[in-house]
């Protein structure tokens, strides 16, 4: 009886984990990360939780407990990235992040004793690299995609930067942030952890987090540090001479993250990798940039950028040709990029308002 009682408290979080309009299919793999990051009595309580923000006397009433002891709860579950708070008219407020851009990769956006990050890196990398289910629900689950890339600003002419709009520049979104996150790229660690380490050597401290996600990851678990403007721009810098690609939350003002891409271990590669319907397959070995074109969720003058980008790549030794119309795959892949649904600035889940498979608040 205990053994199913178990069992159900991770299927009931697994259930809760799909409210969201970004889920994560229910499997074997899934249930073994759910125990190393949630102990049972952790599971039970989470799984009753809203999808939408909520305060201490809301959770209080789910638990059937007291305020006292509700916050208790709730500040041990920010503790382990399991929660974000915030405050909203002086008033504190909680919301469980979505799996990704979420509670998965904060597990892992530092060094940690607490719980196995090398066996949980084995779990994740099972659960997307190798299943296939995850990967699907993410990127073709909904019209609207989670991530958009921003522009190559290195690659930019003058000319060309009268048609970039400010939020499709990270520079813009480091300039506007109230609070900056710096910690571990998740991707590169869970890789190293599972024995694929980044095959171009990408620094991995180049996370960055924004604003009220950035200021409860730092005050509590230090999952990742507040750092000034300038270190922010140090870091695409570094990401930038790497050969890096930005990819952030898609909604057009303060993204919670932006993330710095290589073609080996980011999410868009195990896209790629595993020949899902739709799209177009390269060569394993082309540059990062590539993957990120295929994918909707880009703007136009965003996949221009890219497309110069990945010209400048391809003929390093003929700069003054990379203005040019480019190979006729690459332009195939910006025009799918740009036209492709989901490119518009509509808001998927976001940090303040969580959407919903289900009808209940």
């Amino acid at each position: 009886m205990g053994h199913l009682t178990t069992r159900d408290a991770y299927r009931n979080l697994g259930e809760r984990i799909n409210w969201f309009t970004q889920g994560a299919p229910a499997s074997e793999t899934l249930y073994k990360i759910l125990q190393v990051l949630y102990s049972e009595k952790e599971a039970k309580w989470v799984a009753l939780l809203p999808v939408r923000p909520f305060t201490i006397k809301k959770a209080a009433k789910i638990w059937g407990t007291s305020e006292y002891k509700a916050e208790k709860l709730l500040d041990h579950l920010c503790g382990k990235a399991l929660l974000v708070d915030s405050w909203d008219k002086g008033v504190r407020k909680f919301v469980m992040p979505p799996p990704m851009a979420g509670f998965i990769e904060f597990a892992l956006m530092r060094t940690r004793g607490d719980i196995d990050q090398k066996y949980l890196s084995e779990l994740y990398y099972q659960y997307m690299n190798v299943e296939e289910d995850f990967i699907k629900d993410l990127f073709y689950a909904t019209e609207t995609k989670l991530g958009r890339v921003f522009v190559q600003e290195p690659v930019l002419t003058n000319d060309k930067m009268n048609h970039i709009l400010d939020y499709e520049r990270a520079t813009h979104i480091v300039e506007e942030a109230e609070y900056i996150g710096l910690g571990l790229c998740y991707c590169r660690h869970k890789m190293s952890h599972a024995g694929h380490p980044c095959e171009i050597n990408a620094p991995w401290d180049v996370c960055l987090t924004f604003d009220n996600v950035a200021r409860s990851l730092a005050q509590h678990g230090d999952y990742c540090r507040l750092i000034s403007r300038e270190e922010a721009l140090d870091a695409l810098e570094r990401s930038y001479a790497s050969n890096l690609v930005q990819i952030g939350e898609n909604v057009r003002e303060h993204p919670a993250f932006i993330c710095n891409c290589c073609g080996c271990c980011c999410a868009g590669a195990a896209v790629r990798r595993s020949r899902l319907p739709g799209i177009s397959v390269p060569c394993s070995r082309w540059p990062p940039p590539i993957i990120f074109l295929i994918l909707p969720g880009t703007s136009a003058s965003a996949a221009e950028s890219a497309q110069r980008h990945v010209r400048y790549w391809l003929y390093p030794w003929r700069k003054e040709k990379t203005e040019g119309s480019g190979p006729w795959w690459i332009r195939i892949f910006v025009w799918a990029a740009a036209y492709a649904p989901g490119t518009a600035v509509s808001r998927p889940f976001t940090w303040s308002a969580g959407q919903s498979r289900s009808s209940h608040r």
